[in-house]
This record gives C-alpha cells, sequence and structure tokens, in this order.
C-alpha cells in the first residue's frame, strides 16, 4: 500500500503550503490527489501548473468530492452515477 499525506487549511492560508508540499511529492515521482471544493478543481490545475511551472501533469490529479465519490465506486463495481 502507498503511503498517505493528508493536508488541510483554509484555502487562502494553506494553498502555498500545499502547492509546494505537491510539487515536492511531484518532483520525488510520488502520485499526488489535491481534494478541492467542487468550483475550483479548474483553477486549482491552473494554479498548479503555473506556480510549478509544469508543462502538464501525469502523476497529479486534482478532483473535487463528488469525483472522488465518482472513481471509488467505479472501482469498487458500483456504475458511479448513483448518487
Amino acid at each position: 500500500m502507498e503511503p498517505v499525506s493528508i493536508l488541510a487549511g483554509r484555502a487562502g492560508q494553506a494553498l502555498p503550503f500545499l502547492i509546494a508540499s505537491a510539487g515536492a511529492q511531484y518532483a520525488a515521482g510520488e502520485k499526488v490527489l489535491l481534494l478541492v471544493p467542487e468550483q475550483y478543481t479548474l483553477q486549482a490545475e491552473r494554479e498548479l501548473v503555473e506556480r510549478l511551472n509544469l508543462p502538464g501533469f501525469l502523476e497529479l490529479e486534482v478532483l473535487s468530492p463528488s469525483r472522488l465519490r465518482r472513481r471509488i465506486r467505479e472501482r469498487g463495481g458500483q456504475d458511479g452515477l448513483a448518487p
């Protein structure tokens, strides 16, 4: 099982720390999953790419709670469409 780090905080205060932590894990070749509010996924992706100077990202995912829930259901064998 892969190790998991959970970091949390208020968006305005924690964002620089979260981006730096995500960048360090990404640079180390680790998978990174950033869970953000529903309406913030695209903005969070943009901020990660800009602040970390990435051409794109493969091992870094930005998900909303609903998308994470859908992924879990899909992997568990459910269709992922039920609320």
